[in-house]
């Protein structure tokens, strides 16, 4: 492959919008871009993956500081362990105290913890 032509290496160029050339407004999380078709709201769920029980849903905040601070064993991996000691290391972090509340109703006050995974899914 000669340089240049890396597909990772080119930079995607902005897009005229319309007359007036402009970028849309960045939409919020989950809302469709102005003029967007075929957009569908996604929310992020978390799960008990042994039971597959629903835990509740988060927001991207809340996912990316289970993903900044808690070991992760591939680029793609999406499950967790927590326990009690985890609880307290993302408390420690100063980690949502939404989030913080919704794990401690599902992992026990004593012995194991539990398997968590996240999920991207239609709202």
């Amino acid at each position: 492959m000669s340089p240049g032509t890396d597909p990772a290496s080119r930079r995607a160029e902005p897009r005229s919008r319309g007359r007036s050339g402009g970028r849309s407004p960045a939409a919020p999380a989950g809302v469709a871009p102005p003029g967007r078709t075929g957009y569908h709201r996604r929310v992020t769920r978390l799960y008990n993956k042994q039971t597959g029980a629903l835990i509740g849903p988060i927001t991207d905040d809340q996912l990316r500081d289970l993903i900044d601070l808690l070991v992760e064993e591939s680029a793609d991996d999406r499950d967790y362990y927590v326990d009690r000691d985890t609880l307290d290391y993302l408390e420690e972090n100063q980690v949502d105290a939404e989030l913080l509340a919704l794990l401690r109703k599902h992992v026990p006050e004593e012995g194991e913890g539990i398997d968590i995974e996240w999920r991207d899914e239609p709202a």
